[in-house]
């Protein structure tokens, strides 16, 4: 049986509600299940409990933002699938966001066809992964 987006499952952590209800709703209809967190400390408790495939996260949330989510989950699991939200293109040179190795940005605003072709990306790479 050949995988696909639909066999993943993905957890979305970002602060704003509007946003992550956005997010949520395109997900839904490609992936097997959505996790939400609204900030860091929620989605590292979260990424515990359910060992999604891949990770989607806003950089800047308060509590504790994307960057140290991040560095905490590969703690975890260094090739875990993990894709940043900014809406900063420069913040993709960030010293600290390099060496987290993530392995893609997605731009805000949203750019639909960017976000989908994000997706794609890392959904193959979690794919890759699960076999």
């Amino acid at each position: 049986m050949k995988k696909n987006l639909k066999d993943l499952t993905v957890m979305y952590v970002e602060d704003n509600k509007f946003t992550r209800n956005l997010i949520k709703k395109s997900l839904e209809h490609l992936v097997k299940k959505v996790y939400l967190a609204e900030d860091g400390i929620e989605g590292l408790k979260l990424y515990k409990k359910v060992l999604p495939n891949i990770v989607l996260t806003d950089m800047y949330m308060p509590n504790m933002d994307g960057l140290e989510m991040s560095l905490k989950i590969k703690e975890i699991k260094p090739q875990q699938v993990i894709g940043m939200f900014t809406a900063n293109a420069v913040e993709k040179s960030n010293h600290k966001a390099q060496s987290l190795n993530l392995n893609t940005y997605i731009i805000k605003p949203l750019d639909r066809q960017q976000f989908f072709n994000s997706l794609a990306y890392l959904g193959s790479l979690a794919l890759s992964q699960s076999k």
